[in-house]
C-alpha cells in the first residue's frame, strides 16, 4: 500500500463512509452535464425532463490510494453474482455487485492495461451505496471519454486489503461531438432454462463498447410465479449466478430495460396489484447497474449519447401502457410524457444513428408471428403517431432495436411508402428456445430461428451500420446498411 500506513488507511476509510452517508441528500441534488447538452428541464407542465447524458451525484472528495488488485486473491463466494457496469457516459459509470461477505468494502477503477495500482477511482463503498441485502450501486466519476477501464470491488479485513471480487470491464462513452466507430451488441429473452447461457458466454468474449439487453432478462414467472420479495430475488439468483450471465455482465457496460417477464407474463398495469408491482420493480433495480434519475427514480426511459455517432433512446413500453385505451384514438402504449420526450430527443439529436430500444417490436409482423396484441401494433393510434412523426419530419438514421418474439430478424417496418425506409432489428433470443416463423423475403432480409446475439458496427463517417447475428455455432448473417 505504498507509504499509506494501516492506521491512516482505516481513518480515511471511516471518514469517507461517514461523509458519503451524510452528504447523500446534497449529492442527489447535484448534476453535471456534457458541454453542448441542455440541462434537464423541470417544472414545465406536460413536458418531461430531458435525461442528462452525463449526470449523477459526485463522488465523495476523499479517496484512498490505489492498490495492486492483481496481488489480492479472488474470493468469488463473497460476490456470488459477479459485477456489472452500466449507463456509461463520457465521465461516469454505474458500478454494481452483490456483496455477502464481511469486512469493509472498497471499489477501484483503473485504465485497462495501465500501471498497477494507478487508480481513477479508489474509495470506500458507503452504507447508502451498499443498500439492502448487499446490493451495491456506485456512481463512479472521473472517467476520460472513450477510455477503457477495469474495475473490481475489494474487501478490507482488520487493517489490510484481504481479497477482491471478479474483474469487470467498461468503456466510457466517447466525447461530445466525436465521430468514431462504435461497436455494440444486444439480445433479449434469457429464460433460466437457457442456463448456463453459452450464447451470452460467447458474447462476453467480444470487445464490444456496450451491450443492450432488451428485456425478459430473467423470467420471474418461470415455474412458480414470484410474488414476494424473497421469491423475486430467488428468480434472479437462478440466472445472475450462472456462468454465462455473470460473464456477460462483467465483460462490458450494460444498457438495460424490461419487458413483461421481469414482472409477470403479459401483466396489465391497470389491474396488476400495486404492492406486487412495487416489489418486482424494487428487485429489478436492485440487480442492475442502471443510473436512476433523482427527480424520477422509478422511470426507465432515458437517453445515452455516444458523441455524434449514436444516441440510445431506451424506452419503457410495459409499465405505462393502458390496455383499456388500446383500440381508441387516445391509445397509450407509452405515456404521453414518454412520447413527448421521445419526439423531443429525435428532433434534437445530433447523432448520425438514433437507436430506439423497445422491448417489443413495432414492425407490422404477420399475425402468426406477432402473437397477441401487446405489441405496438396492438395500440395502432400511438404506433401511427410515432412512425408518422419520424417519416413526416424526415428524421434520418432511426433504427428500432427490439426482442420479445423469440426469433431474430432484420427488416423493414412497413411494406409500402416511407416506412419501407425504416428498419428494425429483433435481437435474440439469447437464452430462450427460438422459433422460426415464415416471413416475407421482400420485407425481411433475415429471420433467425436459433439462440443468438446481434453485433452492430455504427460507422458515422461512412454512415453505415453493419448488423451481424451470432448464433450458438457462429455467424449466421452479416450485412451493411446505409444509416
Amino acid at each position: 500500500m505504498g507509504d499509506l500506513t494501516r492506521r491512516t488507511f482505516l481513518q480515511i476509510s471511516a471518514a469517507l463512509a461517514v461523509a458519503a452517508c451524510g452528504d447523500e441528500a446534497a449529492q442527489e441534488a447535484t448534476t453535471e452535464g456534457d458541454a453542448g447538452v441542455e440541462p434537464p428541464a423541470r417544472g414545465d407542465a406536460g413536458v418531461p425532463p430531458t435525461p442528462a447524458t452525463d449526470a449523477g451525484p459526485p463522488d465523495p472528495p476523499t479517496t484512498v490510494p490505489g492498490i495492486d488488485l492483481d496481488a489480492l486473491p479472488a474470493r468469488a463466494k463473497d460476490f456470488p453474482y459477479g459485477v456489472m457496469a452500466g449507463d456509461a457516459t463520457p465521465s461516469r459509470v454505474m458500478l454494481w455487485t452483490k456483496f455477502v461477505g464481511k469486512g469493509a468494502l472498497f471499489v477501484q477503477l483503473e485504465e485497462e492495461g495501465g500501471e498497477k495500482g494507478r487508480a481513477v477511482v479508489s474509495r470506500a463503498v458507503s452504507a447508502t451505496e451498499a443498500g439492502d441485502a448487499g446490493f451495491v450501486h456506485v456512481d463512479a466519476a472521473g472517467l476520460t471519454p472513450g477510455k477503457r477501464y477495469r474495475y473490481a470491488f475489494y474487501v478490507v479485513e482488520g487493517d489490510e486489503p484481504a481479497a477482491r471480487g471478479p474483474f469487470g470491464y467498461v468503456r466510457a462513452a466517447i466525447a461530445p461531438n466525436a465521430l468514431e466507430v462504435v461497436t455494440f451488441a444486444g439480445t433479449s429473452c434469457t429464460h433460466q432454462n437457457g442456463a448456463p447461457y453459452p450464447v451470452l458466454a460467447d458474447a462476453a468474449k467480444r470487445k464490444v463498447d456496450f451491450f443492450i439487453h432488451g428485456g425478459d432478462h430473467v423470467y420471474t414467472d418461470a415455474g412458480t410465479d414470484a410474488v414476494t420479495l424473497g421469491q423475486y430475488r430467488a428468480k434472479y439468483a437462478e440466472a445472475w449466478g450462472t456462468a454465462g450471465m455473470s460473464a456477460l455482465h462483467g465483460s462490458t457496460g450494460m444498457v438495460l430495460t424490461w419487458d413483461d417477464h421481469e414482472i409477470l407474463n403479459n401483466w396489465n398495469p391497470e389491474t396488476f396489484p400495486a404492492a406486487r408491482f412495487d416489489t418486482a420493480r424494487r428487485v429489478y433495480f436492485e440487480h442492475r447497474a442502471t443510473r436512476r434519475d433523482a427527480a424520477a427514480p422509478n422511470r426507465l426511459w432515458r437517453s445515452l449519447v455516444w458523441g455524434n455517432t449514436l444516441e440510445l433512446l431506451v424506452l419503457d413500453v410495459r409499465s405505462e401502457r393502458k390496455p383499456s385505451t388500446r383500440t381508441g384514438a387516445a391509445a397509450e402504449f407509452i405515456s404521453k410524457a414518454q412520447m413527448a420526450w421521445l419526439k423531443d430527443r429525435l428532433t434534437k439529436s445530433t447523432a448520425v444513428f438514433k437507436f430506439i430500444v423497445t422491448s417489443v417490436p413495432i414492425t407490422n409482423f404477420p399475425a402468426a408471428a406477432a402473437g397477441e396484441s401487446d405489441k405496438w401494433e396492438g395500440y395502432p393510434a400511438q404506433r401511427e403517431e410515432i412512425l408518422d412523426f419520424i417519416t413526416g419530419g424526415a428524421i434520418k438514421g432511426v433504427w428500432w432495436l427490439s426482442g420479445d418474439l423469440h426469433f431474430g430478424s432484420v427488416g423493414r417496418i412497413g411494406t409500402s411508402g416511407p416506412r419501407m425506409q425504416l428498419r428494425e432489428v429483433l435481437m435474440g433470443p439469447g437464452g430462450t428456445e427460438a422459433r422460426l416463423p415464415t416471413l416475407s423475403a421482400t420485407q425481411f432480409d433475415k429471420v433467425v430461428g436459433e439462440k443468438n446475439y446481434t453485433v452492430f458496427r455504427a460507422d458515422p463517417v461512412k454512415r453505415e451500420l453493419t448488423v451481424e447475428f451470432i448464433g450458438e455455432n457462429g455467424s449466421i448473417f452479416k450485412r451493411t446498411y446505409p444509416a
